[in-house]
């Protein structure tokens, strides 16, 4: 992460992205980190979910990436851990999700 730090853990407004690696969910971090939130990216493709929060950075803007999948327990609990140990993991926090299901033919 870039930028300065917060002068105290209450002067942030962040928020966390769920499935953020591509369509809908990187096209609202990329808005929402814009309009002056700290955008905490996660998604299954660790590659593409750091190189949307360079992008997010590169523009002038602060981004996080922590890849990880919330389908499962153990790496949502951990993501959690994660997302609470930010320095700035404080104040305001609001949260999306965007998720795409492939029907499959039968």
């Amino acid at each position: 992460m870039s930028g300065k730090e917060p002068q105290s853990r209450n002067d942030v407004a962040w928020i966390v992205g769920v499935g953020a690696s591509a369509g809908l969910g990187a096209a609202l971090g990329r808005r929402f980190s814009k309009s002056g939130l700290i955008a905490v990216l996660t998604g299954r493709n660790a590659q593409r979910i750091e190189t949307i929060a360079r992008e997010i950075e590169a523009a002038g803007s602060r981004a996080v990436a922590l890849p990880g999948d919330v389908s499962s327990a153990a790496e949502l609990e951990r993501l959690a851990g994660a997302v609470a140990g930010l320095s700035f993991a404080r104040g305001d926090l609001q949260c999306w999700q965007c998720r795409a299901r492939h029907a499959t033919g039968t």
